[in-house]
């Protein structure tokens, strides 16, 4: 049979079945779908490839799936904390009034971070951006998979539009993408804190109705959730329930405080949560009850979360977070294995953003996202640690080869579609702009 791709692999970390890793296998792809897992032998003799990749000495995966960014923002945040030592919060606006968010510096910015994404791993990710369609196009012309979140506010300087408006242009662009196998498109409201009942209201009628996918910060401080119970005498979760805005498509970000009423809630909406280990604790969030999130049932997906000086999108820098941070709350070593940390950034993050049925795990009949990372490891080190050795980055590795679809985003480590050096030229042009700005 004649095919499009073969990967000749030594090692598979499937994911579905948990706890499996596969060796000297073929992963047969062909019409951006994986058609075969099977013994290299078996695949030879079953299949002529248009082409084929020889990944003896790598571990393949599927492609990690990062449920939370600010993409498009990275050019902003690198601004802000190389001319400021304060808060981003005390210098946005002032740059913002200096470098307004623009479609160039949205184009540009989702570009660069889509770059570093596939370097380290990701193959789809969930953003939340100004000129949601200039994102959208970026991703589909780079062969990304992406969520793709329009902001919702009710007072902001960034969107001039009134409420109605932002609705109408975010519908617009969902009705765009509906068919799209690359893009799908969700609603971000800025902060529950920030919208009265009816304005959430209002929203829950949409995301009811024509089943559109919601990504919000919520309990992502004590702050917000007292001031919740006084100004709306509930908690933040429990308003959400309350607006109907808690459903399978409800994705609670940054989310941490919780309690067990409110983790019942999520459980019985099947809700999901994006855990951000790393972001909260560069901004003292708080922690989030994953151990008893995951007893109960609960999904919870990983993202690399907003706005910090330490802005990047590697994802393993996450998994290792979220794994160290559970042993270190719950006191039990064996709380999350490292298997199960790779499902968080994979199925689990398919299921978040209900991708669950294509991709997340290297199964037949799911499209090929995938990725390959090359593995210098020592001969006592055996392919039972492999998850573990990948996760706590106990040996050197590097990603080698991103496929989205079967179509090759990196081979080798170098990028096929994008042009790494112009992205370095535009990524250099942007902060020499920042020299002179007075914060």
């Amino acid at each position: 049979m004649f095919i499009d791709t073969l990967l000749n692999c030594r090692w598979v970390i499937p994911i579905n079945p948990e706890d499996h890793v596969f060796e000297r296998v073929s992963i047969a792809i062909h019409n951006q779908r994986i058609i075969a897992i099977c013994e290299q032998s078996e695949a030879l003799e079953k299949f002529e490839a248009a082409a084929t990749y020889s990944l003896d000495r790598h571990l393949v995966m599927p492609g990690l799936i990062n449920s939370h960014t600010h993409a498009s923002l990275n050019i902003l945040a690198k601004i802000i904390f190389k001319q400021s030592n304060k808060d981003y919060s005390e210098t946005l606006t002032k740059v913002l009034a200096k470098y307004p968010i623009t479609p160039q510096l949205v184009r540009d910015g989702t570009q660069i971070a889509i770059a570093e994404m596939i370097k380290t791993g990701t193959t789809c990710f969930a953003d939340i951006a100004l000129f949601s369609n200039i994102a959208a196009n970026v991703v589909r012309e780079c062969g990304m998979r992406s969520q793709i979140s329009f902001p919702m506010t009710e007072y902001s300087k960034l969107i001039n539009n009134s409420w109605e408006s932002q609705m109408s242009d975010g519908l617009r662009l969902f009705d765009d993408y509906r068919d799209s196998a690359h893009v799908r498109v969700a609603c971000a409201p800025q902060s529950i804190s920030s919208l009265n009942n009816d304005k959430l209201t209002n929203l829950a009628t949409y995301v009811n109705e024509i089943e559109l996918p919601l990504q919000i910060d919520t309990h992502n401080s004590r702050e917000e959730i007292s001031s919740s119970a006084k100004n709306f005498n509930a908690r933040p979760v429990q308003r959400l329930a309350e607006c109907g805005l808690l459903t399978p498509q409800s994705q609670l970000t940054h989310i941490t405080q919780l309690k067990k009423s409110d983790l019942l809630l999520l459980k019985e909406s099947n809700s999901h949560i994006i855990y951000c280990p790393r972001f909260n604790l560069i901004q003292s969030g708080g922690f989030c009850p994953l151990e008893e999130a995951k007893k109960m049932g609960i999904n919870v997906a990983l993202g690399s979360g907003g706005f910090t000086r330490d802005l990047s999108f590697d994802l393993f820098n996450d998994l290792q977070f979220a794994l160290l941070l559970n042993k270190a709350s719950t006191n039990d070593g064996l709380s999350l294995s490292p298997h199960q940390s790779l499902r968080m950034a994979t199925l689990d993050g398919a299921k978040a953003l209900g991708w669950q049925e294509e991709i997340g795990t290297l199964e037949p009949n799911k499209l090929a996202d995938i990725i390959a990372i090359e593995i210098n490891y020592l001969e006592e080190q055996t392919i039972n640690n492999l998850a573990a050795g990948l996760v706590y980055k106990s040996y050197n590795h590097r990603i080698t080869h991103s496929f989205v679809g079967g179509r090759p985003l990196m081979i080798n480590g170098n990028l096929e579609i994008l042009n790494e050096e112009l992205l370095q030229r535009k990524r250099k042009n942007w902060a020499k702009s920042a020299i002179n700005v007075d914060l």
